[in-house]
């Protein structure tokens, strides 16, 4: 069965949004994480752009721009961008299994692709796919004087408009996850966060030793305090669940 590659990515948004409703536990993204998440983002949105302005399908083979580092620039620009969306979910779980199944999908794409370029400029790939990597950059690049065609923003790829919506598409994807998870937070009452009020109740206990003392209960104080402490050391809905039960813990770091 083929994995339609143009499906996974709605299916794993669809995926972040229902897991931020249905898990109480979870917290926004931390600012490590959600700037990572932001930056992978950003760098496959640029990446998917420069690649698209430098493409000239079925014409003659591209090998300037990013075509220098990696064969599938496009690919690799749809790579950063899950992983980032990923990363905004926050969830091992949701992650890796998608990521199986991309490399699946997009392994076999790579392999009809790849095929039908040799078939269509046989000497000229030969040579091109032994001096540039297949998807991920490995420091080998085409030498500059060598690589066939630019970039420009005339490119008939760019000037279709089908990019711009394209990339406009993954930016309300992100924040589709984002605002569910912040809606899901607002609901529970979890951006309080546990420890803001463990200091106010342990503030009030040693409020309740004070006065007591000073009314010379000393029993009475010891016990004010015990019970006030309890209810400040009482584990929360963020205490009750482990930190990995979390859809997007935070802040961290």
């Amino acid at each position: 069965m083929r994995i339609r590659r143009r499906r996974l990515r709605d299916a794993l948004v669809a995926v972040g949004c229902v897991v931020a409703v249905v898990d109480p536990c979870g917290e926004p993204a931390g600012r490590v994480r959600f700037a990572a998440a932001i930056v992978l983002l950003l760098l496959g949105s640029l990446l998917h752009f420069w690649s698209k302005g430098c493409l000239e399908q079925n014409q003659r083979l591209v090998t300037a721009g990013p075509y220098r580092f990696t064969r599938n620039p496009f690919y690799l620009a749809n790579g950063l961008i899950d992983v980032g969306l990923c990363a905004l979910i926050g969830r091992v779980w949701v992650a890796v299994p998608f990521l199986v199944l991309w490399w699946l999908a997009y392994r076999d794409t790579i392999q009809v692709e790849e095929e039908r370029l040799a078939t269509l400029f046989p000497e000229a790939f030969a040579r091109y796919a032994a001096a540039v990597p297949r998807l991920v950059p490995t420091g080998r690049a085409l030498p500059r004087g060598e690589a066939v065609g630019s970039f420009t923003l005339g490119n008939p790829a760019l000037a279709a408009g089908s990019e711009y919506a394209r990339i406009l598409g993954v930016w309300v994807a992100a924040a589709t996850i984002v605002a569910w998870d912040w809606v899901r937070g607002m609901v529970f009452g979890l951006r309080g966060g546990a420890d803001g009020g463990a200091r106010m109740g342990h503030a009030r206990a040693r409020g309740v030793g004070r006065e007591a003392g000073a009314g010379g209960g000393g029993s009475a104080a010891r016990d004010g305090v015990a019970a006030v402490r309890s209810r400040a050391d009482a584990p929360t809905t963020r205490d009750a669940c482990p930190r990995d039960c979390a859809l997007l813990h935070g802040p961290i770091l």
